[in-house]
């Protein structure tokens, strides 16, 4: 039996964060996870297919000294604890992430969470001309643009009425989906498809929570799931899958792993990308005002014909689409 006084399960971002914290300290640290070393997974939406010499930006190696076992969690003991029958803990922090949500109607979809499901795109995409995605999300979109400029046609499939519907409203999600249009991108919103002519079709719908436990993780504010468990990122109830947030959250923990006082603090993150020279943000506004607003400015035309950015306001939500300055201004009620 191996014995550390802290296991972190998991190599997300989340984890990350709490083996920064835990090294400060010890490296009496085993890390275990399927998964390489950590990498940042956004950038996965966010690198065009089309390149040849991707690589995927590590962060940095602290990794060093510590063992990193690549297994597969099955299996945690929490009377005895135990790793899989064969690691034992003092202090578990478990940070194993989510998975893509899986739809069984689609049985060769793609789905893109890691490395491996990039790449198995980025070999399919030469032998298509028509790319589909079901999901209206935000990875869904960032994945929609890529495509665009390696000249796919793409049709993005959402269940809801519009896209977004966490942040935006159908008038915010009508206006994208026509700037959606002039890049070769067309939304069918509503959508109760069952079969897709599509040779290729991603699917971007959400994802469910890696949980080994009879149980939903779910944590205090110092990050506690159980005596000597803590618990941090996309597999916490609750989260939302943020980078951000797991970040926090895995700091968090890891503190609170070596004895000290710190309290998670929920916020709200926005959601920020963009496609091509148009910015997209998505937030919460302390404002009860409701109100649509085209501002003029001569930064880049949306369109050839309209130099515009779009400006909504509704139940305390922000949405901007263009040019992201006006989000300041929006806040500090200079419009």
């Amino acid at each position: 039996m191996n014995h550390y006084k802290y296991i972190v399960l998991g190599s997300g971002i989340a984890a990350y964060a709490a083996l920064e914290e835990l090294i400060k300290k010890t490296k009496d640290i085993c890390v275990i996870s399927k998964e390489d070393e950590c990498y940042l997974r956004p950038l996965l939406s966010k690198t065009t297919f089309s390149s040849y010499n991707f690589k995927v930006t590590y962060l940095p190696d602290i990794y060093e000294g510590i063992p990193f076992i690549h297994e597969e969690v099955k299996e945690v003991d929490v009377d005895n604890k135990i790793i899989n029958q064969k690691y034992q803990y003092e202090t578990l922090i478990y940070a194993l992430g989510a998975e893509n949500r899986k739809l069984d109607s689609i049985e060769n979809g793609f789905y893109l969470r890691h490395i491996e499901d990039f790449y198995r795109i980025k070999r399919e995409l030469p032998f298509v001309k028509e790319v589909g995605i079901i999901g209206g999300g935000m990875i869904g979109l960032e994945v929609a643009h890529l495509l665009s400029k390696m000249n796919k046609r793409v049709n993005i499939y959402e269940y809801m009425d519009h896209l977004i519907p966490r942040y935006f409203t159908k008038e915010d999600s009508d206006y994208l989906i026509n700037i959606l249009a002039s890049m070769n991108v067309h939304v069918e919103c509503h959508s109760r498809r069952s079969d897709y002519e599509e040779k290729c079709v991603i699917v971007s719908i959400g994802n469910t929570k890696n949980n080994v436990f009879d149980e939903p993780i779910k944590v205090d504010e110092k990050m506690k799931f159980k005596s000597d468990i803590y618990a941090c990122g996309d597999c916490v109830e609750g989260n939302f899958a943020l980078w951000n947030e797991a970040y926090e959250q895995g700091k968090i923990a890891g503190s609170n792993a070596l004895g000290k006082e710190a309290t998670f603090e929920k916020k709200t993150y926005p959601v920020l990308f963009h496609l091509d020279k148009i910015g997209v943000y998505a937030g919460d506004i302390n404002s009860d005002r409701t109100f649509t607003r085209i501002i003029e400015n001569d930064l880049f035309s949306i369109n050839e014909n309209s130099k515009k950015t779009y400006i909504s306001v509704h139940d305390g939500h922000i949405v901007v689409i263009g040019d992201l300055r006006y989000v300041d201004m929006v806040k500090e009620g200079r419009l």
